[in-house]
């Protein structure tokens, strides 16, 4: 899977408010790498809480 594109599939799920741990196990890949994709997205979109990243998400789409 394109890093773009797990990028987009974590951040699908962090709007219907699953866990890191429940998005890993969904997309079969490590939470760590789940955590790694959640960090870069908060950091690509200037947010500093989970809660700001998935309002900006839900804005955007």
């Amino acid at each position: 899977m394109a890093l773009l594109i797990l990028s987009l599939e974590i951040a699908v799920r962090l709007q219907i408010r699953l866990r890191t741990k429940a998005i890993a196990a969904e997309l079969g890949i490590a939470v760590k790498t789940a955590k790694e994709h959640r960090a870069n997205l908060m950091r690509r979109m200037h947010a500093k809480t989970i809660v700001e990243l998935i309002s900006m998400c839900q804005a955007t789409a």
